[in-house]
């Protein structure tokens, strides 16, 4: 979707920004992405070793489990997503969605209070 230009001063390509409608095409394809991931997610019990007794082993088999799941069961989504949205903003997006996911717990708990 992204498309590069190129001069004939520099051999250097820079990337086009996206117009708004493209842009749009690029957060539709993330939302309807991450909400494939959320709902294979809740297949599974969030991973905590104090509340489960499973070794950190059986925790990181079970990841694995669920990414190969998401992968399968979203992998057309996934595909969709890559080609809609620029390489930087489809890594920027799925690492902005793991600190989320990390932080929750805590931001919940902090604005309760």
């Amino acid at each position: 979707m992204a498309q590069t230009t190129s001069s004939s001063a520099a051999t250097k390509e820079y990337p086009v920004p996206l117009k708004a409608s493209e842009r749009k095409v690029c957060h539709a394809a993330r939302d309807t992405y991450f909400k494939c991931m959320e709902q294979v997610e809740s297949e599974f019990p969030k991973p905590t070793t104090e509340s489960s007794g499973k070794s950190k082993a059986e925790l990181e088999a079970q990841e694995k489990l669920k990414q190969q799941r998401i992968d399968r069961v979203c992998g057309s989504q996934r595909e969709d997503f890559d080609v809609k949205c620029p390489k930087a903003w489809v890594k920027y997006f799925i690492t902005m969605r793991a600190v989320q996911q990390k932080y929750e717990p805590w931001s919940k708990a902090v604005n309760s209070k």
